[in-house]
């Protein structure tokens, strides 16, 4: 009995500490999996997180690459517009020296016309008075011009031969006498004039001309187109100056000094420059 008794209290111990061993094992193996689930929690926390950590990464470099993109377009937008405004610098360069360049052009114009001016206003002037000087020494000189009648003219004309100075287109000259004073009397040739009213017109500015190398027109004769000038008996300018047979002819300097001297008279002292 008490073999049986002492057997039932160690099978009863024996149950009380494999259940001991049990609750240990349960309760070890749960707290495991509290900390199982707090390491899983833990783990999902720190995964949200770096999750986030990652958006906000991502946002960011989103961002940053937005804005970099927006600086580059800014920077080139910025070079283009430095590079139109210099462009257009250049061009408004170009344009002043342009027209810096045509100024010059035009002051030089000016200043050739305003000489071509200057020069125009002093041969106006210098005609002018040597109009005038003709004017008032014609005046003075134009009483000596004879008129001849046709008759005169007709017997003034020598049939020698030797009497004809020259031909021209224009008509004849001869030596003649009428009145009994030698002249040059020059036949113009009818065809060669427009009437008796253009020849008399002529012969109005004729008369009146006084110049140290020209000779004087001492007469005319409107009926016979003729000319009566001063007779110089030592031949025409042409032999005087070219030709071969006279004893005593002009070097070409004395010729063109005496031209030199025929044109520049034409202008009396006072009014030369």
């Amino acid at each position: 009995m008490e073999k049986a008794a002492a057997a039932m209290v160690v099978a009863a111990a024996a149950t009380a500490v494999a259940v001991a061993h049990t609750l240990v094992f349960w309760l070890n193996r749960n707290s495991q999996a509290e900390r199982i689930l707090s390491l899983e929690a833990d783990l999902n926390r720190q995964s949200e997180n770096t999750l986030k950590e990652k958006e906000e990464h991502e946002k960011t470099r989103t961002e940053l690459e937005v804005k970099e993109k927006q600086l580059e377009e800014e920077r080139q937008n910025h070079t283009l517009t430095v590079q139109r405004h210099g462009e257009e610098l250049e061009r408004q360069s170009r344009e002043l020296e342009r027209q810096r360049e045509e100024l010059e052009r035009q002051g030089r114009e000016l200043k050739m016309k305003d000489g071509k001016l200057n020069r125009m206003k002093t041969l106006t002037i210098v005609y002018e008075k040597f109009r005038q000087w003709i004017e008032g020494e014609a005046s003075n000189s134009s009483s000596g011009f004879t008129e001849f009648s046709h008759s005169e003219v007709d017997d003034s004309i020598p049939k020698d031969q030797k009497y004809h100075l020259g031909k021209g287109s224009y008509g004849i000259v001869y030596k003649a006498e009428p009145r009994g004073k030698t002249v040059a009397m020059k036949i113009l040739d009818k065809s060669s004039w427009q009437g008796e009213r253009e020849f008399k017109q002529e012969v109005g500015i004729l008369k009146r001309i006084r110049h140290p190398n020209l000779v004087i027109l001492l007469g005319a004769c409107s009926e016979k187109f003729a000319l009566m000038y001063e007779f110089l008996p030592s031949g025409t300018l042409e032999d005087c100056l070219s030709k071969e047979e006279r004893k005593e002819s002009f070097s070409w300097e004395e010729s063109q000094s005496g031209n030199q001297h025929m044109l520049c008279s034409c202008i009396p002292p006072q009014y030369q420059a």
